[in-house]
């Protein structure tokens, strides 16, 4: 083929787009170094080190210890903006971005709220903190368009693709588990994978589309390796009795869960304890076979013969019925129901759903076995948006039962949104 400069030039480009697109991740093993790996996935580099955080820590100290006088922190030996494990507190992320022309600010301050709320897709990144773990959230160039990602380091997928249109449902589900968002604004660096060719070490990396399909099947063989091994814990007598599914609790004896953020990483925590590490995620499993993946799907499929069948969908030229999308970090779920129904009926259908495709919701188990779950509708502005919660047979809102309640009764439009939280 005969190529002229415009179409060689063009040519050019999309094949350095179909190479060099790929997405800086950082995984955390037996660490406690989330900062470390949440401000490197946001830049786009290993930037830095826990050496360079720590420096930071007792810069600030010194300064603050200046500021009060030289007798603050005289007779202590814990710094207090980095403990013994490594937890740095959000003044030494600020002012490593700082380094870099970069500034962070808390979502809710007055001088950004309203700009994140409308259009958090117009920022370029986001740093998010609860307790004892950072991660970052960041647009990038990914084959030939601008993406947003979810860098988590604690996430055995690697990193996770989250469309423009989840984006701001996924901000608000975070930050009703009480995460605080910092967005990062500034002159970032230049993504280049080229700028750090052999420098990069073995929990550093360029994910491109490949590595990330690799990544994404070994969460999901260990997570099936996981229920396998949950369910032959179940087993009453011998090999060939059926599973009890004893792990999946009945609806009317759910407790909620509890969750242990000692374990998580190192983060915020700035009074000089440490929970557990995280063991580093074990190997996936290369040997299971396809009969194992259908004793899985068969499973689930008992699961499912449990729970009450959804109500019957309305046709769409039905009266009075309410059209229901369902966002996740999975994909989006979308069906209607009659104006009369109970709001119960919707809880139904996701367990339902989630039963014999909990990935599909975004959650590695059927939302039965999660105790309490709550959706948020997606009313504007956010005040005025209202949180119901299932917890065993009962659903609630604002502490008062509602299960029977419609969805007429509730004040439901032609057109609801939701946010499920789980």
């Amino acid at each position: 083929t005969n190529w002229t400069g415009s179409s060689v030039r063009s040519k050019v480009r999309i094949t350095l787009i179909l190479v060099m697109s790929a997405v800086y991740w950082e995984k955390q093993g037996a660490d406690r170094l989330c900062a470390v790996h949440c401000l490197n996935a946001l830049l786009q580099g290993p930037y830095f080190n826990p050496g360079d955080l720590a420096d930071i820590a007792h810069q600030l100290d010194r300064e603050e210890a200046r500021l009060m006088g030289g007798a603050a922190l005289a007779g202590e030996k814990s710094s207090a903006n980095v403990d013994d494990d490594g937890n740095f507190s959000s003044q030494v992320l600020d002012n490593a971005l700082k380094r870099h022309n970069c500034n962070s600010t808390n979502s809710l301050h007055e001088s950004v709220r309203a700009q994140i709320s409308q259009f958090p897709e117009r920022e370029v990144g986001y740093i998010c903190n609860l307790h004892a773990h950072w991660f970052a959230l960041r647009k990038v160039n990914w084959n030939g368009k601008l993406e947003w990602f979810n860098l988590n380091s604690l996430e055995m997928g690697g990193p996770e693709l989250v469309s423009e249109f989840k984006l701001a449902a996924f901000l608000e589900s975070i930050r009703q588990q009480n995460y605080t968002i910092f967005v990062v604004r500034g002159q970032y660096p230049t993504s280049d994978p080229g700028l750090f060719a052999g420098a990069l070490l073995e929990h550093q990396m360029f994910v491109d589309a490949i590595k990330m399909q690799v990544l994404q099947q070994q969460k999901k063989e260990k997570e099936a390796k996981d229920m396998q091994q949950a369910i032959n814990a179940s087993k009453e007598g011998g090999d060939d009795a059926p599973p009890s599914f004893s792990m999946f609790a009945p609806a009317d004896k759910r407790t909620a869960p509890t969750t242990d953020w000692g374990a998580l990483g190192g983060g915020n925590r700035l009074d000089g304890g440490g929970g557990a590490a995280p063991a580093p995620a074990p190997a996936a499993d290369d040997d299971m076979d396809d009969d194992l993946r259908a004793a899985l799907a068969a499973s689930m499929q008992d699961v499912q013969k449990s729970l009450p069948e959804p109500i019957a969908e309305p046709d769409a030229a039905a009266p009075d019925t309410c059209t229901i999308q369902v966002r996740t970090s999975g994909k989006a779920h979308k069906r209607r129901f009659p104006m009369e129904c109970s709001i119960a009926k919707v809880f139904e259908w996701l367990e339902f759903v989630s039963a014999s495709d909990p990935g599909s919701l975004g959650l590695s188990t059927p939302l039965i076995a999660h105790g309490t779950y709550h959706v948020m509708t997606q009313t504007f502005p956010p005040a005025a948006r209202k949180k119901y919660s299932r917890s065993g047979q009962q659903v609630e809102e604002g502490g008062k039962p509602v299960g029977d309640s419609t969805l007429k009764a509730l004040g439901f439009e032609k057109q609801e949104g939701l946010i499920l939280q789980a």
